[in-house]
C-alpha cells in the first residue's frame, strides 16, 4: 500500500474506533461530517488523537479555525460554493501569513521572553535586571486538558505566529462578509472552554493579549504579527478569488 493511502486508512480507522461506528462507515470519498452525524465541534478530540499517533502538533489557531470556518459557514447560509470559497481564502491566507511570519522571525532572531527576563543582565541595558528563575504561564506544569503540555516554542520571537494567523484569518473574514460585526465562538482544546465574540476584530485583539499574558510573547511582536496578518488579507482580496460576473 502507498504511503499517502496506508495513512488515509490509519486516520479512518481511528476516526471509525474514536466515534465507535464500522471502518466500512468511513469512505474518503463522502462527507466526514455527515457520515458520523457530527459537528466540527467534535472532532477536537478525534485531532488531538491523530497528533499524538503521528507523532505531530497541529497549531491551535489551525485547528480552531477549522471549526469556526465550518460553524460561519452553517451559521450564515453559505451555499457550498460560497462555502469553498471562504476556505479557500481563509487557507491561503493563513499560508502567505505563514510564509512572511518565519521570514522575519529568521531575519530578527529576537529572544523569546523566557530568555529575555533570566538573561536581562546581557542585554546592555543597566536599567534591567535579571530573573533566572522565571516562568511564564506557557509551562508544563500548567494544567491543561488535552496533550502536548504548554511550553514555550523553540523558534523566534519576533513577529507572532498565532497572531500573523489571526491577523489573517479575521481580517479575511471581515473582507468576506463585508463586516466586523458577526458574532462566533471558538473553542479551547487546552482548557476546554469556549469564548464568543462580538466581532471579528474582538478575537484578534484577545490572541494580542493572550500570547502576552501567557509569557511567549512580548507585545510588540503580537502587535506586528496582527499587522503583517492584515496586510496578507488585504493583498488576497485585492488579487485573488474575485467574484465571476
Amino acid at each position: 500500500m502507498e504511503t499517502a493511502e496506508k495513512t488515509l486508512d490509519e486516520i479512518l480507522t481511528l476516526a471509525a474506533a474514536h466515534f465507535k461506528v464500522p471502518r466500512e462507515k468511513l469512505s474518503p470519498d463522502e462527507d466526514f461530517f455527515k457520515a458520523l452525524g457530527i459537528d466540527s465541534l467534535q472532532t477536537l478530540d478525534l485531532l488531538t488523537k491523530l497528533e499524538n499517533h503521528f507523532r505531530v502538533e497541529l497549531p491551535d489557531y489551525e485547528l480552531q479555525g477549522v471549526t469556526v470556518f465550518r460553524t460561519l459557514a452553517a451559521s450564515e447560509n453559505l451555499s457550498v460554493a460560497d462555502s469553498a470559497r471562504l476556505f479557500a481564502m481563509e487557507n491561503l491566507a493563513a499560508a502567505d501569513a505563514a510564509i512572511g511570519c518565519w521570514n522575519d522571525k529568521y531575519y530578527w532572531q529576537f529572544w523569546r521572553p523566557i530568555t529575555g527576563i533570566r538573561e536581562a543582565d546581557t542585554d546592555g541595558n543597566p536599567a534591567t535586571q535579571a530573573d533566572p528563575t522565571w516562568l511564564p504561564l506557557f509551562d508544563p506544569a500548567t494544567p491543561v486538558c488535552h496533550p502536548p503540555a504548554l511550553f514555550t516554542p523553540p523558534f523566534p520571537d519576533h513577529p507572532s505566529g498565532h497572531a500573523c494567523a489571526t491577523g489573517a484569518f479575521m481580517h479575511t473574514l471581515k473582507n468576506f462578509f463585508g463586516t466586523d460585526k458577526i458574532g462566533f465562538t471558538a473553542f479551547s482544546n487546552k482548557s476546554c472552554t469556549t469564548r464568543s465574540f462580538a466581532r471579528f476584530s474582538d478575537a484578534l485583539k484577545e490572541v494580542i493579549d493572550a500570547r502576552v499574558w501567557g509569557g511567549i510573547h512580548f507585545r510588540t511582536a503580537d502587535t506586528q504579527g496582527a499587522v503583517l496578518g492584515k496586510k496578507v488579507a488585504q493583498y488576497l482580496k485585492k488579487h485573488y478569488f474575485q467574484p465571476v460576473p
